[in-house]
């Protein structure tokens, strides 16, 4: 009996200890599926938060601090002019409708006047002389100095660092050529005042233009250059003017007046002269057609772009004059009742304020 008892004792010691063991288990089995899960989510959130980063990015501004948020937003149907630096700087053309690609290549040593009192400066200093200023300006001093320089409006900025097989632009574009996903890839190492939605549109775009459409011109081995020395001894490229324009008409004609045949008056609002002068320059650059400049009889603050009362307002030159002169016409219905203005034949008036002088030459005031 006292055997029997004692194997009774053994059995349900081994028991417990078997009940104790599995117990053991299944609070480490629970414990590692609890792990297992929280492990899971938070993998979750960190792939939900690179994805809403992502989102952000693709959606705004590359950069942010490159941008005060005033550039139209470019939807790919229309001419768009860029600069782009990677190892020199060089203004892009992409014209969608035409499916024609132009590169203009400026060298590091062409001397250019920069805005709003910076004086004279090698195109290489523009970007670093802008990004010595606090905040930094360098996308947007660079934009404002090839706008004068080119007479159109370069409406972005793209930063692009040389690596290994993208050390020019040259290489830049055939790499697009070739597959652009890795360039797409890249966005996160590239600078920009636009966002990553419009770039992959620029892209995608360049992408499908044929090698012929295509037209490359350095302006170190052009006519419109030559060679100047500064009174320092400087030795750098002067730009002919003249020539320039000529090429530009010529190159750089902005889609949105391809179908418009109707005339384009400009009026100075202002106290300081030559403004007429400098938008007539832009607006034929662009493709317009100038057919008078004239002063108003009263000054304005706010620059206008009005459609005489027989002139469709959708048009597409119209918008495109509105929203790069006088976004709030395109909002709102604008008018004038300068005498000179109402009596104007031409089918769009541009009526330049003081907020045009301003932009131009105000280190206060936005670019």
């Amino acid at each position: 009996m006292a055997k029997i008892k004692v194997e009774k004792k053994l059995k349900s010691k081994h028991k417990k200890k078997a009940y104790s063991a599995e117990q053991k288990t299944r609070r480490n089995t629970r414990t590692a599926a609890l792990a297992l899960w929280a492990l899971g989510s938070l993998c979750l959130l960190v792939l939900l938060g690179q994805l809403i980063t992502l989102l952000t990015r693709f959606y705004n501004p590359l950069t942010p601090s490159m941008t005060d948020g005033s550039a139209l937003r470019w939807d790919g149907k229309s001419s768009f002019s860029v600069a782009v630096k990677v190892d020199t700087l060089a203004v892009v053309n992409y014209d969608p409708v035409n499916r024609k690609l132009t590169v203009l290549k400026i060298p590091d040593e062409t001397f250019l006047s920069l805005p709003k009192g910076y004086g004279g400066w090698p195109a290489r200093s523009i970007f670093d002389l802008g990004q010595a200023e606090h905040p930094a300006i360098g996308s947007k001093l660079v934009r404002s100095t090839l706008s004068n320089l080119l007479g159109i409006p370069v409406e972005g900025f793209i930063l692009i660092p040389p690596t290994k097989g993208t050390s020019s632009l040259e290489q830049v574009l055939a790499k697009i050529h070739h597959g652009p996903l890795g360039l797409l890839l890249s966005l996160n190492k590239i600078q920009s005042d636009r966002t990553g939605a419009e770039l992959v549109r620029l892209v995608q775009g360049i992408e499908a233009i044929r090698e012929d459409n295509t037209k490359i011109i350095d302006l170190a081995d052009s006519s419109i250059t030559e060679s100047k020395l500064l009174a320092d001894s400087t030795r750098v490229l002067g730009v002919n003017t003249i020539k320039l324009d000529l090429y530009i008409r010529e190159n750089f004609k902005d889609s949105n007046f391809v179908n418009f045949d109707g005339g384009i008056a400009i009026f100075n609002a202002t106290n300081h002269p030559g403004l007429a002068q400098d938008l007539a320059r832009v607006i034929t650059n662009m493709g317009g057609n100038v057919i008078s400049l004239s002063n108003t009889s009263s000054n304005i603050d706010t620059s206008l772009v009005l459609a005489s009362p027989d002139f469709d307002p959708i048009n597409m030159t119209y918008q495109r004059l509105a929203a790069l002169f006088a976004p709030t016409c395109l909002k709102s219905t604008c008018e004038s009742s300068d005498p000179r203005v109402l009596s104007s034949r031409a089918q769009i008036n541009i009526v330049l304020g003081e907020d045009y002088y301003l932009k131009k030459n105000d280190r206060n005031y936005p670019f």
